[in-house]
Parts: C-alpha cells; sequence; structure tokens
C-alpha cells in the first residue's frame, strides 16, 4: 500500500527541506571547507533535494479549494515580503551612496531557499488556521 501524503507533511517536504537544504547550499559556498566538512555538506545537500524530489513525485491527497487559496496566498505573501526587502535595500543604497558587489551564485541559494522555507511556513500557518 502506497503511502498518501498529506498536504502539510508534503509542504514540509518540498518547501521545508528543500529551503533548508538550498540554505545550506548558501553556507557551503561562502564558508572555508576541510575536506571532510564538504563531504558531510554535499551529503546533507543531496538528502535535502532528495526528499525534495520524493515529495514532488509521491502521492499526495486532493487539494480542496481553501488549500489552493492557502497556497495563493502564502506564494503572495512571499512575493510582497521580498519586494519589501529589495525596495528597503534599494532606498538603503540611495541613501548611503555606495555600490554593492553581490555575487550572485553565492546569493540566489539563499533567496530560494527563504522563498521555500518562508512559503512553507505561511502556508502551514494558513492551514492551521483554516481547521
Amino acid at each position: 500500500m502506497k503511502k498518501v501524503l498529506k498536504l502539510k507533511e508534503n509542504a514540509i517536504l518540498s518547501n521545508g527541506i528543500g529551503g533548508i537544504a538550498c540554505i545550506i547550499l548558501g553556507i557551503s559556498q561562502t564558508v572555508n571547507q576541510s575536506y571532510y566538512l564538504s563531504i558531510v555538506i554535499d551529503i546533507l545537500i543531496l538528502a535535502g533535494f532528495f526528499t525534495f524530489i520524493v515529495a514532488y513525485f509521491m502521492k499526495t491527497e486532493k487539494e480542496d479549494e481553501m488549500a489552493i487559496h492557502n497556497r495563493i496566498k502564502a506564494k503572495a505573501k512571499v512575493y510582497d515580503l521580498f519586494l519589501i526587502l529589495v525596495l528597503v535595500l534599494w532606498l538603503i543604497s540611495k541613501i548611503t551612496k555606495g555600490a554593492w558587489m553581490i555575487d550572485l551564485k553565492i546569493l540566489t541559494p539563499f533567496i530560494v531557499g527563504g522563498f521555500f522555507i518562508v512559503e512553507c511556513i505561511f502556508f502551514l500557518k494558513y492551514e492551521k488556521v483554516g481547521e
């Protein structure tokens, strides 16, 4: 008998653990590592992405209208927070009149991981309130 994931379990496995794996990837790119530490970090990253892929392909209970609404609401909230963050950073850069050099290779895993984790938190919050 195949296990059917609940919507909350799917959100945690796909967005939560996938986001943590992305953030670990970002941290691993910023820290000088020994050989053994890099192997441990690579295993953690692979395990996180493996759970992300497994959760994507596993059978999940059917989403009702409220779950779809909560998922869209969580994505919209993450988008709004990201826009606020970008505007605040832009405002700070205008006030300081300085140029910021950002390496997107290092920044991208943090942004993607943050998106996944915050979306998971909001979705779980909205699902809990709906009960």
